[in-house]
Order: structure tokens, then C-alpha cells, then sequence
């Protein structure tokens, strides 16, 4: 089973800031977090869409209320893993402490920061989700059996991975695609600045830009790789393999960083800068992420530093350091 484990201020704060010393990621911390959801299934994918302060119109614009309000909102996928092979149980929308299936056949999720839709991957083609009513449409016509969608936030284009591994753009509404000059991707993640990270079935890893397709260097080979997209934008796109994360970069390379991971939940996500999600066990929790590395930052001050609330802002999230 591929598995999905997401630790951006971590990540973030260990490649920002030079004195600190390696973090071990354990089962300990899921025990600090509030379990939120429980299923029969294995969670394997979880997506909390950059827009989903669309789905509160009763309150007012603060993140911070909507969390404390247990007003939370995520895309989930649940699975059964028979034999090496996934046996998929539908894709699923937490919303404010409810779970409603969205469709049998969804794979994936992904949204742009503006806006009040998501659009959810299937096996056969791509769907809308709307916010505001409720709505669920086919998105266009094409019929790909994808197994995930991304939202490019840099030029607004949708991209997505079909079950044979090539990957295309979207156009003209749903009705087009375009087929991107790579082969073989496994998985892909964007960054801020128009840089598509993949791997393939070798487990080489790329990086797709204005400057061509280059392998990554400075990665051992073999192991299962996971990409962790970034949701802000001074961050970078890493790479877990094996317990070991790798900070990617545009010009190939790639640098470690010290986190060391304990722990393999079968997905990962994230709200904001603050909380971290992990699905184990075939249940969800919500993790305070200031919980895990707080005690390797000299102050606050540091803190709110390192995590640059003020570019995040951009994505519809305000600064907790200014709300009342």
C-alpha cells in the first residue's frame, strides 16, 4: 500500500533554520492528536482543498474560528488492500463534524485557493464539486480513468495522472486534454513557481520547467517515494524515501534534511500552517504541529518567522499573531 506522510513545518522549519537538531517523528505524537474520523476501511488519500473557507458563510472569515468550532472540511479516499492490489470504497467529504460520499468511483481531489469549487478525480473523468449548493456534475467529457488530479496554482491549469501513468493538462473546459511530454509518473506535486516534481517507476525522480526535464541527483535509489506539496509559497516540494526527507529543488538537485520518520500513516494532509492531518490505523487526526517542533525554536517570535504567515496569506488564511 503507497504511503502518503506530511510534515510541511517540520520540513519547513528544519531547512529554515540551521541550529536545530534532528526530529524523530513516533507514534507518540498521533497520540497527542484528536481523532477525528473512523472507518472500516484504510484512509489513502486526503486533501484539504487551499478554498475551503467557502464552505462557512455563517461565521466570519477566521480559520482559527472555524477550528475551534470543529468546522473542519477535507476529501478523503477509503481502500482495502487485498493482496497488493486496492480494492477502492469511494471518495468522501468531511464537513463540519459530518461524512457524506461524494462518488463510488473518486480517486482524488484538488481545488485552486479562489473560488468555491473542487475538482474530484474518478475512473471515469473528472467531476466539479460546488461548495456553496452541494452539487456534484461531470466536468466536461473526457472519460479517463485518473487516478489524480492537481490544481497548478502558478498558471491555473488542472493537470492529471491516468491509471497507465502519463500525465496531460486540461483545456477548454473539460473537453481537451493535452498530453505533457513525460512517461511513467507515479506522482506529481507542484510548487509555487511553475515546477513539476514526479518520479516513475524506477523510482527517479524529475523535475519538469522552462529549462527542460532533469533528473534529480543526490537521492539513494530504491524505496518508496512520497511527495509532499507545499501550501504556501516560499516552500519547496520534498521527497520521503524510506524515513529520510529531501528537500527538492528546480536546478535537480536535492538536499536531506533532519527528520527522521518513525511513523507510516497510509495519508497525510494539512489545513494551514498549524495542523497537520494523518490517517492510521483506518482512522483520521487532526495534530497541532506547533506541539512537535516548538521546543526547537528559541521563542515565538522565531516561530512566526520561520512559518511566514504573511505569504500565506494569499491562500485565504489569516496571521494569529494580528486576530483578536
Amino acid at each position: 500500500m503507497k504511503l502518503r506522510l506530511f510534515l510541511p513545518l517540520l520540513l519547513m522549519a528544519m531547512t529554515t533554520t540551521a541550529q536545530m537538531s534532528t526530529i524523530y517523528v513516533t507514534r507518540n505524537i498521533l497520540k497527542q492528536a484528536g481523532d477525528m474520523y473512523s472507518s472500516q476501511h484504510d484512509i489513502v488519500n486526503l486533501v484539504v482543498p487551499p478554498n475551503r473557507e467557502s464552505f462557512w458563510d455563517k461565521y466570519d472569515n477566521s480559520i482559527w474560528t472555524y477550528m475551534l468550532l470543529g468546522l473542519d472540511a477535507y476529501f478523503f479516499v477509503e481502500a482495502d488492500n487485498n493482496n497488493g492490489e486496492r480494492e477502492y470504497h469511494g471518495l468522501y467529504l468531511y464537513r463540519s463534524q459530518n461524512v457524506t460520499k461524494l462518488l463510488d468511483n473518486g480517486r482524488d481531489a484538488t481545488a485552486f485557493a479562489t473560488g468555491s469549487e473542487a475538482y474530484l478525480a474518478a475512473t471515469d473523468g473528472i467531476y466539479v464539486f460546488d461548495y456553496k449548493n452541494g452539487t456534484i456534475k461531470k466536468y466536461g467529457t473526457l472519460t479517463d480513468n485518473i487516478i489524480q488530479i492537481e490544481a497548478n496554482y502558478k498558471t491555473g491549469v488542472l493537470y492529471f495522472v491516468s491509471n497507465d501513468h502519463q500525465v496531460f493538462t486540461v483545456a477548454d473546459e473539460g473537453t481537451k486534454k493535452n498530453k505533457v511530454n513525460i512517461n511513467d509518473a507515479q506522482e506529481i506535486a507542484f510548487d509555487f513557481n511553475n515546477n513539476m516534481y514526479y518520479y516513475d517507476g524506477k523510482k527517479d525522480l524529475y523535475v519538469l520547467n522552462q529549462d527542460g526535464n532533469k533528473k534529480i541527483e543526490g537521492i539513494p535509489k530504491g524505496g518508496e517515494i512520497i511527495l509532499v506539496k507545499p501550501t504556501w509559497r516560499n516552500m519547496g516540494v520534498f521527497a520521503v524515501v524510506g524515513n529520510d526527507v529531501y528537500l527538492l529543488n528546480a536546478n535537480g538537485s536535492a538536499r536531506k534534511i533532519n527528520v527522521v520518520l518513525q511513523i507510516k500513516p497510509t495519508a497525510y494532509a494539512q489545513q494551514s500552517t498549524n495542523y497537520l492531518y494523518f490517517a492510521l490505523d483506518k482512522t483520521i487526526f487532526r495534530f497541532q504541529a506547533e506541539r512537535v517542533h516548538l521546543s526547537h525554536i528559541a521563542d515565538l517570535d522565531e516561530y512566526y518567522d520561520v512559518i511566514n504567515y504573511q505569504d500565506y496569506n494569499g491562500l485565504g488564511f489569516g496571521n494569529p499573531s494580528q486576530e483578536n
